[in-house]
């Protein structure tokens, strides 16, 4: 019974003698243990027992993973199988308690799909699973059949999803597979142009999603890598170039352009050949070009050059002299500009000059002074032969009369100037003075000269001459015969010489037959003319009966038998010659008809 208690023990013996010994009997505690399954599955889950008395310890079989102060059981960390559970009530007197517990293995779930990334079209099946029979899950937004493990793809929100295969077993377990859904690759194409011209080539398409490739209607040479068009080898018209994209859900885009024909431009303002620049002067009115097209385009110039924009028309006059540039655009879409470089120059300035504007005809002219040099030189007339590339008359060949001489420069712009010319006659001039004889003490002798005018007057030794009148100081000159020579500033006249002797003059010879018939000789009858200077002269003529038929006192007026008849006459002749000597002479006269 439980109680306290004391136990003597008394010896046998004559002396016995007694021990005592308290002894207390306690109450047994008996435990009691019992968690809320007796079979778990081995999961993560950690069952908690209930027990009495509490505050006792826990064990476990082997292999069993048990808190001993709380029974906590770690399923997840214990081998699965059958296991006795111990709980040792505290105090002296224990009495245990078991418990039976088995711990299921979970289920080894599996599943897998093909691809870690799915475009967002068409379905996805599951590639393994296990063990069949569960069920699956997916993250918000996924469509998945929860039998199957078929992913709606199209159905199914872009971006990342876990899958989760839950077994059907009495331990089921889960796996997991991830994986990405992504849009639709849509793809996009653009050109920077709806039309382009048949030259050079596109620039590189605008295009998504990259890595695809590009194709081109009949007669578009196009890069199926860049989709870059060769326009110049490619047909003139629309066409359409589509993009597919690349991988297992390609799609397609589709871009419409047109090739258009060049329309080159041609213009020309000098005739083929045509030179790298077209001159023309800057006087003229207008300039039109002598070939453009195609018909329509419009006409522009650097600044400065005045030009008609729709006839191509160049107004020199109203533009200033330099360089321009002419560009003809035709018209269209795809027009390609010509230009031609225009140079506009000033006209030159011409000079010419002779060294004088009357000539002689004879020899050559002087080399006129031409300006700018290079030029040529012609004449209106056909007669004043001259050298062109000189200008250097030929006076001999020219017949007298008056021209002009004119100079046309070489310059593109050439001018011309002219100068008058008169050729005229080359003549003698001519020198007289009153008397062949002159007395020493006579008056100054005075010279008649042809062409009247300037010129010279030069002497023999002895001879007092004023070189610019001709007039000979007869008293101051030595006695003799003499000469002058006058030359004329009139170049066109040939030097003259007059003779005359300054002393007393001999008795004159007269003539004995006279022809008064016109011709020039032996017209008259009377002093040698011109007449001599004398003084008291006279001169009668006398037919055969004695009849005075003419008189004179004028010794510069001899007798030209004017009315008298073939036949011989009779003369009286006196005069008084400068030295004071008389002279007489009678005689007789032939008048010859």
């Amino acid at each position: 019974m439980v109680g306290a208690y004391t136990v003597t023990y008394t010896s046998a013996g004559v002396c016995p003698t007694a021990a005592t010994f308290n002894v207390i009997v306690q109450p047994q505690a008996i435990g009691a243990v019992a968690y809320p399954q007796a079979t778990y599955c081995q999961t993560l889950l950690q069952p908690v027992p209930t027990v009495s008395p509490a505050g006792g310890q826990f064990s476990g079989t082997a292999g069993l993973v048990i808190d001993p102060a709380t029974g906590v059981v770690n399923l997840a960390a214990s081998v699965a199988g059958a296991h006795v559970i111990t709980y040792t009530p505290p105090g002296p007197c224990p009495v245990a308690a078991t418990f039976n517990l088995t711990i299921t293995p979970l289920d080894a779930a599996a599943v897998a799909y093909a691809q870690a990334v799915y475009c967002q079209t068409g379905t996805a099946a599951p590639l393994a699973v296990g063990p069949a029979g569960g069920t699956f899950s997916g993250t918000f937004g996924l469509s998945i059949d929860p039998l199957t493990g078929v992913v709606n793809l199209a159905a199914s929100a872009v971006g990342p999803h876990t899958v989760t295969y839950t077994s059907a077993g009495p331990c089921p377990a889960s796996a997991t597979a991830t994986f990405r859904v992504e849009p639709l690759a849509l793809t996009a194409l653009s050109f920077p142009q709806a039309a382009y011209c048949q030259q050079g080539s596109t620039t590189a398409p605008t295009f998504s999603p990259p890595g695809g490739t590009f194709a081109g209607s009949a007669g578009l040479s196009i890069n199926p890598a860049t989709g870059v068009i060769d326009l110049v080898a490619s047909t003139t018209g629309s066409h359409t170039v589509t993009y597919t994209s690349a991988g297992l859900y390609p799609t397609a885009a589709a871009f419409a352009l047109v090739v258009n024909q060049l329309a080159v431009g041609q213009l020309a303002y000098v005739a083929a050949p045509s030179p790298p620049t077209a001159e023309f002067c800057q006087d003229l009115p207008t300039v039109p070009p002598v070939a453009f097209g195609p018909p329509g385009g419009r006409f522009r110039a650097t600044g400065g050059l005045a030009i008609d924009s729709v006839t191509g028309v160049i107004r020199p006059v109203a533009s200033g002299v330099g360089s321009y540039t002419v560009t003809y655009t035709p018209a269209g879409p795809c027009p390609v500009p010509a230009t031609v470089a225009v140079r506009l120059l000033p006209r030159d300035v011409a000079a010419l000059r002779l060294a004088d504007s009357v000539y002689c005809q004879a020899g050559t002219s002087a080399v006129p002074v031409a300006l700018p040099s290079g030029g040529v030189f012609y004449s209106p007339s056909p007669a004043l032969v001259l050298d062109p590339a000189t200008g250097v008359i030929d006076l001999a060949r020219t017949p007298v009369g008056r021209y002009e001489l004119r100079y046309l420069s070489s310059g593109p712009c050439p001018a011309e100037a002219s100068v008058p010319v008169r050729i005229r006659p080359r003549a003698p001039a001519t020198v007289a003075y009153a008397d062949t004889l002159f007395c020493p003490n006579g008056a100054v002798a005075l010279a008649a000269i042809t062409p009247a005018g300037a010129g010279i007057f030069t002497g023999s030794t002895g001879l007092v001459l004023n070189q610019q009148t001709g007039a000979v100081d007869v008293a101051a000159s030595t006695p003799g015969p003499h000469s002058v020579t006058f030359t004329s500033a009139d170049r066109c006249f040939d030097p003259a010489t007059a003779r005359f002797t300054i002393g007393v003059a001999p008795l004159a010879d007269l003539p004995n037959v006279i022809t008064p018939n016109q011709d020039g000789l032996n017209e008259t009858f009377g002093l040698p003319q011109p007449a001599p200077a004398v003084s008291g002269y006279e001169l009668a003529v006398f037919n055969r009966w004695g009849g005075r038929v003419y008189r004179s006192t004028d010794p510069a007026a001899p007798w030209a038998a004017p009315d008298a008849a073939a036949g011989t006459y009779f003369y009286h002749l006196r005069y008084t010659d400068c030295g004071g000597k008389a002279a007489v002479r009678r005689g007789w006269v032939e008048v010859v008809r």
